[in-house]
């Protein structure tokens, strides 16, 4: 849905702080949506603020680039590590009634500004849209710190191609993942021991930071602001402990870490009646910590006992499950657990899982609204990944330079005073507590086979407004399933012989990639 309209809040900055971080005011905008959810793939702090398109749970970071400088607001993407812009003359930026939403270059108008490699920059999304172009070198400043030109290479998209089910709207993108990521290792136009550094590593360069470390919390999802903290940890935005995990190998041509996926050892689900164990006790598998996705893909059988515990209705038109939105009322939270018995966790409330998305929102009988799930059964090519619907409950500290991450429940809202630690040199992770160690993690994982009741089909017959009862939730909803008039026997045992109708199973990222869901601006 890379065209349709979403309320987003742009940035602005209002000064240097003396211990040298940027901290930005928020203002409300509109602009156009960008990328896809699932579309990616392939004190010497620096903080920006970055602002959160509800729809697609899009995370955008402003900047500059050129001489004088051009404006842009680009979605932050943890997943790949590319820097690009269209070019003011890129297809999306000149078809008719469309102008690039984040911003567009125009090249001429920079007298810093040098092609470095023409035609040689390309990306493509799972989506199917794709950009391409030229490399070129330029001065870039986030926030008040400066990257000369000549550090970065930097791609301009000439060449803006849609997707068979989605518009590519020419939405830029910074990427902050590893740089064995960028277009140019994976198209083999760099050799691994002459990659360019992407934007961490350049400042890290430019002398901005001291390592190539960062900070992410995105806040619920109502709130529609977070923050990056280039080069710190800001301990009053997180509470509890904060763990250091190690980042688990996913060795390529060009490094032997490529991804940021952890080990996820545990899944279980809290309601009213108690905790209820989603995996078995050895169950371990790598999870990827992505906030260039929108939902989570679990195991089978967890997504299967999560949606049949809910009563979750399989909406036809949609292709994928929904829920009565009150749901997200019961009080219900999932919590996923790291590195091991004992590991660090991170709860997340049912409340950020669901959004407003279904075909026709009066789906159910009574017009009662009905909101999407942003859970996914993993797949071979998906594997398991935890998106930006568990992320904004958790505090996120990235070192690259050592391969570790660390993990910690994130304060929501918080309106304490900052207390920023930066990064120096070395290993240490400003604010970590403890270091956990665990890497066994196998190639399959097992799970419990705990589906609950089973996932209820809307027949052909019952498709049209108001027409769907409620399914049957065997978790204990409590006084919000009574109010909806649906049935909820409250089971708090781990297993029921049913299991989630196939027909649930439709991706939810297929749909969304497809723009037939829209989230609305509160």
């Amino acid at each position: 849905m890379r065209s349709s309209l979403v309320a987003v809040l742009c940035l602005a900055t209002v000064g240097l702080a003396a211990d040298s971080f940027v901290k930005m005011n928020l203002h409300k905008d509109h602009v156009q949506r960008s990328k896809s959810m699932l579309a990616r793939r392939q004190t010497d702090t620096l903080e920006e603020d970055i602002t959160l398109a509800i729809e697609g749970s899009v995370y955008w970071l402003d900047l500059t680039i050129g001489t004088p400088p051009q404006q842009f607001k680009l979605q932050l993407d943890t997943g790949s590590s590319d820097l690009w812009v269209p070019a003011a003359n890129a297809t999306a930026c000149v078809r008719d009634g469309h102008t690039c939403p984040g911003g567009a270059f125009n090249i001429n108008k920079s007298t810093t500004a040098e092609i470095t490699i023409p035609w040689s920059w390309e990306v493509e999304y799972g989506d199917q849209t794709g950009d391409a172009g030229d490399y070129f070198t330029d001065v870039v400043v986030v926030g008040n710190d400066t990257i000369p030109a000549g550090i970065m290479q930097l791609g301009l998209a000439m060449i803006t191609v849609d997707g068979p089910q989605v518009q590519n709207d020419g939405h830029g993108l910074v990427g902050v993942g590893y740089s064995s990521l960028q277009s140019g290792a994976m198209t083999g136009l760099f050799d691994a021991d002459k990659l360019p550094p992407s934007l961490t590593q350049a400042l890290v360069q430019a002398g901005a930071i001291d390592r190539e470390a960062y900070s992410l919390y995105l806040n619920d999802f109502e709130s529609g602001e977070g923050a990056v903290l280039f080069g710190g940890v800001d301990s009053s935005k997180y509470t509890g402990e904060l763990v250091a995990l190690p980042i688990l190998p996913t060795p390529d041509n060009f490094s032997d870490y490529t991804r940021f996926e952890i080990a996820l050892t545990a899944i279980s689900l809290t309601d009213q009646n108690g905790t209820h164990k989603l995996t078995d006790d050895d169950f371990a598998v790598p999870a990827l910590i992505d906030s260039g996705t929108v939902a989570q893909t679990l195991p089978q059988p967890v997504y299967d006992a999560i949606l049949g515990g809910l009563g979750a209705t399989n909406d036809p038109n949609l292709g994928s499950p929904v829920v009565p939105c009150a749901y997200g009322d019961a009080g219900i939270y999932i919590t996923y657990t790291f590195g091991g018995p004992g590991g660090p966790s991170i709860d997340v409330q049912l409340s950020e899982l669901l959004g407003p998305g279904a075909s026709d929102p009066s789906f159910y009988k009574g017009d009662v609204p009905a909101c999407a799930i942003f859970i996914n059964p993993a797949t071979e090519d998906l594997g398991y990944i935890l998106g930006d619907s568990f992320m904004r409950s958790g505090y996120f500290v990235y070192d690259l330079e050592n391969n570790m991450m660390a993990i910690a429940q994130a304060r929501l809202n918080s309106s304490e005073p900052e207390k920023i630690v930066a990064f120096s040199n070395g290993t240490d992770i400003p604010g970590a507590t403890s270091t956990n160690t665990f890497t066994n993690v196998p190639t399959s994982s097992n799970s419990v086979e705990q589906p609950g009741a089973k996932t209820t089909s809307a027949a052909a017959s019952a498709t049209a407004t108001g027409d769907v009862p409620i399914g049957s939730p065997t978790f204990a909803i409590g006084s919000v399933t009574s109010e909806l008039g649906a049935s909820s026997t409250g089971s708090s045992s781990s297993g029921n012989e049913n299991s989630a109708s196939t027909s649930t199973r439709a991706s939810l990222w297929v749909a969304v990639a497809a723009g037939i869901m829209s989230f609305l601006v509160i």
